[in-house]
């Protein structure tokens, strides 16, 4: 299982929004997103519009949508297929990244 990414609120509604996900109101400094499936009917994440989202909530937030942390990661960064990869980039040192990965990738991971 991959390790969670630091995420803005604006990162994660934008991930959220690749599988069906839409903003419906903002509410203070929470954006409320809802999702009308055919098996579970009308599913309602509030993402909170933080620079970032503290771990546990990052957790919440993706059980309440029904993904997984590995679905995440393939919204999060569609260049990238292998989540150990992803694993290793996140601890290595961000100059070695800059030379290591694409810009885009490198955009993805905020370096």
């Amino acid at each position: 299982m991959p390790k969670l990414p630091i995420l803005s609120g604006k990162e994660l509604i934008k991930a959220l929004a690749k599988i069906g996900f839409q903003h419906v109101r903002t509410t203070g400094s929470h954006a409320i997103l809802n999702k009308i499936g055919e098996e579970k009917g009308k599913t309602t994440v509030p993402v909170p519009l933080h620079r970032e989202i503290a771990k546990g909530t990052l957790n919440s937030i993706i059980k309440q949508a029904n993904i997984t942390r590995e679905k995440l990661f393939e919204l999060l960064y569609p260049h990238v297929n292998n989540t150990h990869l992803l694993n290793f980039l996140f601890i290595l040192p961000n100059k070695f990244l800059q030379k290591l990965l694409p810009r885009k990738i490198s955009l993805y991971l905020a370096i």
